[in-house]
């Protein structure tokens, strides 16, 4: 097709099976013929965050948002590009202005308080703003494994270690009830081992 809106579908579909290639094909084709084509932007953008590429990222959330003010997920984006790439400050204005939009988009707003808490750069941590965050979430949608564990990273980052081991214990516990694998309890059990030690979680992969 030569549609941008079906092509920026297609490269979406091909990018959640992992074929990230092709996906990539699909959603070019679409920003060429539409270089303000809101989702097309995002969608491409999104793929390049998976490759690691955020700082590039950024420009393509940009223009979808400026195309689409209205456009909440290109915000959310928007915010973890920044963050993601050390331009906390900007993160946290394009937060702001997604959180405005769509209040209730928890997963967004907790995935921002994770990078806000475990930014290997200082300079992009803001561990009272992430602790804030994750714990105004876990008032909402109650103290679930993966809530309480960014809460617990953002305590640490802020040095609140007795604080931080008790909820990483709550979440490893409950990710242990609900029968979760190794790729999820090890890492609890990591970032339990650090905080018994008086050290942060300073990597932004889970």
């Amino acid at each position: 097709p030569e549609n941008p809106a079906a092509l920026a579908d297609l490269g979406r579909l091909l990018a959640v099976q992992g074929r990230r290639s092709e996906a990539r094909g699909y959603l070019d084709r679409a920003v060429g013929l539409d270089p303000r084509h809101p989702e097309a932007l995002n969608n491409l953008g999104s793929l390049w965050m998976e490759e690691g590429r955020a700082a590039d990222a950024v420009d393509l959330f940009r223009r979808a948002a400026a195309a689409d003010p209205a456009f909440a997920e290109a915000r959310f984006n928007l915010a973890l590009a920044h963050l993601t790439s050390g331009a906390r400050d900007a993160g946290i204005q394009a937060l702001e202005a997604a959180l405005e939009l769509d209040p209730g988009n928890l997963s967004a707003a907790l995935s921002a308080a994770w990078i806000l808490a475990t930014h290997p750069e200082p300079s992009g941590r803001d561990p009272e703003l992430a602790a804030d965050l994750a714990l105004q979430i876990r008032d909402v949608a109650g103290p679930g494994p993966v809530v309480s564990d960014v809460a617990a990273a953002a305590l640490a980052a802020g040095g609140a270690f007795p604080e931080a081991v008790q909820l990483v214990t709550e979440a490893l516990q409950a990710a242990q009830e609900a029968g979760a694998g190794p790729e999820v309890t090890d890492g609890l059990r990591a970032r339990l081992t650090l905080y018994l030690t008086g050290r942060p979680w300073t990597s932004m992969e889970r």
